[in-house]
């Protein structure tokens, strides 16, 4: 197994949805540097500055998981490009989309992680979930989009998930569906309550999230609205 396999995680939120800004206010807190200091020790190391130069971005999350912080991470080109398909691309006024998009992402993967199931069966989970969630998104973007959780919840790299998400967006496999139900109907209708499953704990995990997001202007999210699908 290479060995950016075996770094590979399960979807991984962005920071800037996790409010981790590398300003000097968030650098004075963690390391005791601000952002001058941290490209000054860059460019001692041949490197460029922040935001600009990947290397900065791997020096900076040694830094932070040496102190014991979370690593930074940027939005990757397939969420961005799908950021853009399903809310359009003016980021302020799609920021509270886009944040609850990641949140459902994150819950989606860690409710894949916990399944026992082939990689099949998953793949069809994710691609079934977002779809219920996102009637409009594009089948391209769909499948783009099931790469992002190709890693720790699949076991696999987004390199090895092409031949599975090959059988599961084939004409035949996606004829043979069933019309969507909405995502709250299919976790109440497939909850097991004997014990924990796939659906039933990523309902739970999404109602604790839900209290944690505010909306813009002001207000707390319920359950409702982060599981209904989007125009809603």
């Amino acid at each position: 197994m290479a060995e950016e396999d075996i770094k590979l995680k399960g979807y991984e939120k962005p920071s800037v949805y996790r409010g981790q800004r590398i300003n000097d206010d968030y650098l004075k807190n963690t390391l005791n540097m601000t952002k001058d200091d941290l490209n000054k020790l860059a460019r001692e190391q041949g490197l460029g500055s922040f935001g600009k130069d990947k290397e900065t971005t791997k020096m900076l999350n040694k830094l932070l998981v040496d102190a014991g912080k979370e690593p930074y991470s940027v939005v990757k080109p397939i969420q961005r490009k799908l950021e853009i398909q399903l809310f359009g691309n003016e980021p302020k006024k799609t920021k509270m989309d886009r944040m609850v998009l990641s949140v459902r992402m994150e819950k989606i993967s860690n409710a894949v992680q916990s399944m026992t199931s082939p990689v099949e069966d998953k793949v069809k989970y994710i691609k079934n979930t977002l779809q219920s969630m996102y009637p409009g998104i594009s089948k391209s973007s769909l499948k783009e989009s099931v790469k992002l959780f190709g890693t720790a919840a699949l076991g696999l790299s987004a390199k090895a998930i092409a031949p599975f998400l090959s059988v599961a967006f084939s004409p035949s496999v996606e004829a043979a569906e069933l019309p969507q139900e909405s995502i709250k109907d299919q976790v109440m209708k497939n909850m097991n309550f004997s014990g924990p499953s796939a659906n039933a704990q990523l309902l739970e995990q999404m109602s604790q999230d839900a209290t944690m997001i505010k909306k813009a202007g002001g207000g707390i999210m319920n359950i409702n609205d982060i599981i209904k699908p989007v125009g809603v």
